[in-house]
Formats: structure tokens, C-alpha cells, sequence
């Protein structure tokens, strides 16, 4: 349950490809474990990246 909670939170169903978005306020790991989750399970690669105060998030494929 808090986990699918993560993915609609963060949006990665709305990323296109390409697509860079900025979280700010949340953890580099609880980011990319969530990336990874929904990544899997519908055919999606994110390069998660931590810049500054923020994290960015990149569709690959």
C-alpha cells in the first residue's frame, strides 16, 4: 500500500520520454527506490540524480 502511495505521489506515470523533473524536500533514496519500483513494473528506465538541494529524475526509456 505506501509503496503504489510513492509512485502516484511522485508522478512518474506522467513522465515522457526525455522528461527531467526537480523534487525538492525528499530524499535522494526514497526517490530512487521508488523510480526503481515503477521503472520495473511498467518498462521504464530513470537516471536519479542529486543536484544541490534537489533531486532530478530522467526518463530513459
Amino acid at each position: 500500500m505506501e509503496q503504489s502511495d510513492k509512485r502516484n505521489k511522485y508522478g512518474f506515470a506522467e513522465f515522457k520520454l526525455g522528461d527531467v523533473w526537480r523534487y525538492f524536500g525528499v530524499s535522494l533514496g526514497n526517490i530512487r527506490s521508488a523510480a526503481q519500483m515503477f521503472g520495473q513494473r511498467h518498462s521504464m528506465r530513470f537516471k536519479v540524480r542529486q543536484q544541490g538541494k534537489s533531486v532530478l529524475v530522467e526518463r530513459l526509456a
